[in-house]
């Protein structure tokens, strides 16, 4: 077949989706597609392997994140969206830190970011702000305008001094 790692596929119906080996299959498929507009239908493979997998929508997200996992190391924002994927499938926070092969505590972190406003998601997916800054603003539950105004200031501090930002600005707004 040319691939040294089969597609993962699962059965829909008549037809089968691709699991695990998106990409892989998108490469062949522009192969394909290129072999056909320079007027060659002779390609060197008709079939490929494929391994069948049959499970429920859980165990079909756990193979891709091994899948992917396997591939490179995530980044922190990486980490973050698998983490918030597995945990809406239902996992609890132990099962999802074994699949990633990180801590709970790292889990249980990445989690607090979800609070965080989509401004600060955004300075984070930029670069402009360190995941450990995403996940305090995050943490401290303030609400997203306090949040979005405090983006600048946290670019310039270190993590401890946003921290002790966060916690001034929480106690005037409780005032």
């Amino acid at each position: 077949t040319g691939l040294i790692n089969p597609l993962t596929v699962r059965k829909d119906g008549k037809r089968y989706r691709v699991v695990a080996g998106e990409r892989r299959f998108r490469a062949l498929q522009f192969l394909r597609a290129a072999a056909i507009a320079k007027n060659r239908n002779s390609l060197t493979w008709k079939n490929i392997e494929v391994k069948i997998r049959a499970g429920s929508d859980k165990d079909m997200e756990r193979i891709q994140v091994q899948e992917n996992i396997q591939q490179r190391q995530p980044t922190s924002l990486e980490y973050f969206r698998l983490v918030d994927r597995l945990r809406a499938s239902g996992m609890t926070i132990d099962e999802v830190a074994g699949e990633l092969k990180i801590t709970p505590s790292w889990v249980s972190q990445l989690l607090n970011a979800r609070a965080a406003s989509a401004k600060v998601k955004k300075a984070w997916e930029n670069g402009e702000l360190t995941a450990g800054k995403a996940i305090l603003m995050g943490q401290s539950l303030l609400p997203a305008t306090l949040q979005n105004k405090l983006i600048n200031d946290a670019q310039e501090q270190s993590e401890a001094q946003l921290k002790e930002t966060l916690q001034e600005v929480k106690k005037k707004s409780m005032k």
